[in-house]
């Protein structure tokens, strides 16, 4: 069989599906460890286990988090983070089944899938970084992400930067890449990484690569170590990093997307109101005038 490269995933994924070949498992067995990995994200999302955090210890997800004020918070004040909702945790659960769809589409499409959920930890400056990555594809380590039409449009048109990498996707995405590489999972060292977003209403797929380069992800880490050990000690929360834009309409101000998602906008903002726009939830620190005929949010339901 010829080698599957990562720029026709997409194309070969929509082939399995349309090409009138039949792709269904040859074995009992392969189907049960597919099954197995569904069951095992629906008992995650059904289970509401909590995860009690560690001293000096981040997660992957928590490298590129642009705001160390949240991460503070996440290990300090855990118990006054805003609780996911239902829909939330449902929008998550069909997120994590859409990555485990595709990389089994990967598979039937010929494509090399490995190392799924392989645990990598780093020891750095007192700290441990531990995360799981979703797979490497073809020799590239890979993120797969569900998206809104939106989020999607953004990344195949504009690729994913600093300037719209709005949660940290690159650094986790880097992280994974560059453990691989230590462990000598991935053994080219010249391979890149690449984000595998899959849109959730269209069902199209795309293959972002990533463009951080290592110094620039240790010069972030070290700087969220050093201000941690800092606050820790302290005892003091670090600075916040965004600062809310102006409302022209009535001289209000308004969170940015990062703030907005943040489970701790309230701990931070303790002054924080929420409107119900046709768009969704605004949330605005300062309050000169109400917005007529927009409905408030309770925010301490």
């Amino acid at each position: 069989m010829l080698t599957k490269s990562i720029g026709t995933l997409s194309a070969d994924i929509y082939n399995v599906l349309t090409d009138n070949n039949d792709y269904r498992h040859d074995t009992v067995e392969e189907a049960t460890v597919f099954a197995e990995r569904l069951i095992h994200q629906y008992d995650k999302a059904v289970g509401n286990e909590t995860r009690t955090r560690e001293d000096k210890v981040l997660y992957a997800t928590d490298i590129g988090k642009p705001c160390v004020r949240q991460t503070y918070y996440s290990m300090t004040a855990s118990d006054e983070a805003e609780p996911i909702q239902g829909h939330a945790r449902y929008k998550f659960l069909y997120g994590d089944l859409i990555e485990e769809i595709t990389l089994e589409l990967a598979k039937a499409a010929g494509h090399m899938v490995s190392n799924e959920q392989t645990r990598y930890i780093l020891e750095r400056n007192g700290w441990q970084i531990r995360g799981r990555c979703d797979a490497i594809i073809d020799g590239h380590m890979c993120d797969v992400k569900s998206a809104s039409k939106y989020a999607f449009n953004k990344y195949s048109k504009e690729g994913i930067s600093e300037h719209n990498d709005t949660f940290g996707y690159r650094e986790q995405l880097l992280f994974y890449t560059l453990m691989a590489l230590e462990n000598e999972d991935i053994k080219d060292t010249h391979v890149g990484s690449f984000f595998v977003f899959v849109s959730k209403e269209l069902g199209h797929i795309v293959c972002v690569k990533n463009d951080l380069n290592r110094v620039e992800f240790y010069d972030t880490l070290d700087y969220k170590i050093e201000t941690l050990d800092t606050a820790l000690a302290d005892e003091v929360a670090p600075a916040r990093v965004a600062n809310p834009t102006e409302d022209h309409s009535y001289g209000n101000t308004r969170l940015g997307v990062t703030c907005s998602y943040c489970p701790f906008k309230v701990k931070c903002w303790p002054e924080l109101r929420a409107f119900a726009y046709a768009h969704g939830p605004v949330f605005m620190p300062e309050v000169v005038k109400e917005p007529p005929k927009v409905p408030e949010i309770d925010l301490q339901k």
